[in-house]
């Protein structure tokens, strides 16, 4: 039974005998007597027939038989008070729960009422106001009621229960003030949390959903295991080259400890990831492909705290010493919950119709970024462009090995290409959106550039289904972009823009191992091409790899939100200046100019 369902009875019991012990006498010094020794009808001081009725007196001087009866019938009056104080408890307390709990006519701003203080919440459309687990079934409170007419999508917790209410509609804000409700265990969660916002963003994968990894003490220990077998055997080893001098032998083993660092380091952070992940509730998505390259589509709910700085991803941090997340100051996935499609687009056409402009963005991350990193990088943009629209995010197989598992996850892209095709037609046909915009980053483009090149030789004259295209960063070769991938991907969207960086060392590693430019990298081979708005990001890019600008830099930012929200060209963008190369025009950011419009942005 939820613990949460106790508080009635508990709270009834109080009451009761709160009332009861008003009405009897106060217990004496030497009234310590068992409870099985009140039928015995003992002696009566006169300090006790103070305390009872009328009868009392007469009760003290008669035989034992009549002592009996009369207490009999005292205690029998007494439990007919008790029944009438426990009526009333219970008329009180239903009144309390239907109409004080949940913002009576007579509730005012700050009132208190039975479950916490009342508080004013952000009217984020895509914010959550948790509504309380004891409330009556099919009631929705007035704090909570949907904006504008949208209808309340029903949160299940694990165990299946009703958890609470996501309001999906638009429009005007509900009268009276929502009421706070405290959580049900000291950890931070959502319900209890007015320190940050809860963004909602809905996905799209074609990976395979696993189980929850144990995060006890035991399994915790067994990842450092391999780690522990090669440093024994490095140590072993080195001691067996010294003694002997075969430095052969002894190279082998400062090889096996540099392993060691490896597998140690990839242990720290799968027992970070496990213990971090211990609340998540929902499935987590694996780096394995799913049968058939089916696509699973859901939500997300991620906290973004009060304390977030513009184009951060706050998580918790080991040079901190911080190992678990904190709402107060991280973005936290709280919350992934797989829906059947026809409710998914329901949901999606939801989103889209309270946002003036009818629009959303589909973002598609790159390489080394897991589900969980793309949802939290989906809300940060979401919520640092004030997007009205509806965020969505498609996840592949990517693998967070760094460059060990790059030649994996060229396959896995290559092979999510349909599958994203697919997404991407079924939202321009379900969600009834006016503005589809699309934003992939690094190794993403690849798939997504693929997509759109489909879905152009497909449609041919009807391909133009999208607003925005935004390439950050893309990962592709350079001579294969200009020759083979933009000019098709241009007629797919009214707009297209490229961004590009010379700092930019992720595309410089990749230029290494594939022996190619690459269409993100600025330099000698920026890419400039008729009918792609090329920016070059290079002189506000201050990120330690120069490789995700396109959601870390402020001024990059600042750019995606005239683009995405206003369609404003180049030319009308005022912190960026035009250059020249072959002819052709491209674009640059100019430092002092973005600073003066990040100053007139942030006094606006």
């Amino acid at each position: 039974m939820d613990r949460r369902l106790l508080f009635l009875p508990t709270l009834i019991a109080l009451i009761i005998t709160g009332c009861s012990r008003d009405k009897s006498p106060p217990p004496t010094a030497g009234a310590a007597a068992p409870v099985k020794a009140e039928m015995r009808a003992p002696a009566v001081s006169s300090s006790d027939t103070s305390q009872m009725p009328a009868a009392g007196p007469a009760m003290a001087a008669a035989p034992d038989n009549e002592a009996i009866a009369a207490q009999q019938q005292h205690a029998l009056a007494a439990r007919a008070r008790a029944d009438e104080v426990r009526r009333k408890a219970l008329e009180e307390l239903q009144g309390a729960t239907v109409l004080g709990a949940f913002g009576s006519p007579g509730t005012q701003s700050g009132q208190e009422n039975l479950f916490g203080s009342a508080e004013t919440r952000d009217q984020n459309p895509l914010r959550t106001d948790a509504s309380p687990r004891l409330a009556p079934q099919g009631t929705v409170p007035p704090s909570t009621a949907p904006l504008g007419g949208g209808s309340p999508i029903e949160q299940r917790d694990a165990k299946g229960g009703a958890a609470g209410r996501a309001i999906l509609g638009g429009g005007a804000s509900p009268s009276g003030p929502p009421v706070a409700f405290k959580a049900e265990t000291p950890a931070k969660t959502v319900e209890d949390e007015s320190n940050c916002d809860v963004v909602e963003v809905l996905y799209g994968t074609d990976r395979l959903a696993g189980a929850q990894k144990a995060s006890d003490v035991g399994h915790l220990l067994l990842q450092f295991l391999p780690t522990l077998l090669v440093a024994g055997l490095g140590v072993g080893l080195v001691v067996i080259g010294i003694k002997h001098r075969n430095w052969l032998l002894g190279s082998v083993a400062v090889t096996g400890l540099a392993a060691c660092l490896l597998l140690g380091y990839d242990a720290v952070d799968e027992v970070l990831s496990r213990l971090r992940g211990a609340n998540h509730q929902g499935p987590r998505y694996t780096t394995d492909r799913s049968p058939d390259g089916r696509i699973e589509v859901g939500r997300c709910e991620v906290t973004i705290p009060h304390t977030h700085v513009v184009g951060e991803v706050e998580t918790p941090s080991v040079l901190r010493l911080e190992i678990t997340e904190d709402v107060c100051r991280h973005l936290v996935l709280q919350k992934t919950e797989r829906l059947a499609n026809p409710k998914f687009y329901d949901l999606l056409r939801q989103r889209v119709k309270q946002s003036a402009h009818r629009e959303l963005f589909v973002f598609v991350h790159g390489f080394n970024v897991s589900f969980e990193d793309a949802a939290l990088r989906t809300a940060q943009i979401h919520h640092d462009l004030k997007f009205e629209g509806a965020p969505i995010f498609f996840s592949w197989p990517a693998n967070d090995k760094f460059i060990f598992t790059y030649p994996a996850d060229e396959t896995n892209v290559a092979w999510s290409v349909p599958h994203l095709k697919q997404f991407l037609l079924e939202i321009v046909k379900e969600s009834q959106a006016q503005s589809v915009n699309l934003v992939a980053h690094s190794m993403g483009n690849r798939a997504l550039a693929a997509a759109l090149r489909e879905i152009e030789l497909e449609m041919h004259d009807q391909a133009r289904l999208f607003n925005q295209v935004i390439l950050a960063a893309p990962d592709i070769d350079a001579d294969d972009f200009r020759n083979n991938i933009a000019p098709a991907m241009q007629k797919t969207a009214r707009g297209l823009t490229l961004y590009a960086s010379s700092h930019d060392e992720a595309l410089l590693a990749s230029q290494f191992i594939h022996r190619q430019p690459r269409a993100g990298d600025a330099g000698e081979g920026l890419t400039v091409l008729a009918g792609i708005d090329t920016i070059d990001v290079t002189a506000i890019d201050q990120s330690f790899f120069g490789h995700s600008y396109y959601g870390s830099s402020h001024p990059v930012l600042n750019d995606l939100k005239a683009l995405l929200t206003g369609a404003v060209p180049p030319r009308d963008r005022t912190w960026l200046s035009p250059a020249e190369r072959d002819g052709l025009t491209y674009w640059i950011f100019q430092p002092a100019r973005t600073a003066a419009a990040e100053s007139a942005s942030q006094t606006r």
